[in-house]
């Protein structure tokens, strides 16, 4: 199955899913529940919870146009998400038509942090083709 098959065939899944579900769910009153609690405690258990976990993604929106700060156009804007116990963090942000991507790794975890870097650039060229 080519790249472009495997995301067309994933999109009519989740958007298949996502018709089914109604109201917030479980997560939602997880959500408020644990916004209740002490910072510590909830750093604690992602803490344990991150070191069950080999990677970590975010993928944030950034500003869909230029930006300017003191005047002067921001050219590009680069991300770093923590590695919270995890082997790596691949975390994305959109800004003005372009996706920058930035990648935390820990050395301990990942033995050649540059073919791992490789691996992900080909694979996304791979995807852009």
């Amino acid at each position: 199955m080519s790249a472009a098959q495997r995301f067309e065939s994933l999109s009519k899944l989740m958007g298949a899913r996502r018709r089914t579900i109604r109201g917030g769910g479980l997560l939602a009153g997880i959500a408020s529940m644990v916004n209740l609690m002490p910072t510590s405690v909830v750093t604690r258990a992602a803490r344990a919870q991150g070191a069950r976990v080999d990677i970590a993604t975010s993928n944030l929106r950034g500003a869909p146009t230029t930006v300017y700060a003191g005047g002067a156009k921001v050219k590009a804007m680069y991300t770093l998400g923590p590695v919270a116990g995890t082997a790596f963090n691949l975390t994305t942000l959109s800004y003005d038509g372009m996706l920058q991507m930035g990648m935390h790794i820990d050395p301990i975890a990942v033995e050649d942090p540059a073919d791992l870097r490789d691996c992900i650039r080909d694979a996304y060229e791979e995807l852009m083709a």
